[in-house]
């Protein structure tokens, strides 16, 4: 409170806020850090290459996106796509060569 009133310019607190947790963090050890939910979940996609809001996990494959595999009850399942599937196009674009986080 005391930085947001007294402060000699606007501070965001949103970013403060993080900033304070990014640094309690890194003072632990050098391992150890903040990541903002928008981080946390490109970091998911690159990872783990789960896509939530399509509802399919995926892999990277001869340049293209594979489905390791639909859920249940998804958008990508009432589609009808399975796993082994390629994801060549989005929107009539090629894929070929974008990251996982690209292809969003």
């Amino acid at each position: 409170e005391r930085i947001r009133v007294q402060y000699v310019e606007e501070v965001d607190e949103k970013e403060l806020i993080e900033a304070a947790i990014g640094g309690m963090l890194s003072s632990l050890d050098p391992h150890s850090s903040y990541l903002s939910p928008d981080d946390a979940a490109s970091m998911q996609v690159q990872t783990r290459g789960e896509f939530g809001g399509l509802g399919i996990e995926v892999t990277q494959e001869e340049g293209f996106v594979k489905v390791v595999s639909p859920i249940d009850g998804t958008p990508a399942d009432e589609a009808g796509m399975e796993a082994g599937d390629f994801i060549t196009h989005v929107d009539g674009e090629s894929v070929l060569g974008l990251s996982l986080d690209e292809r969003k």
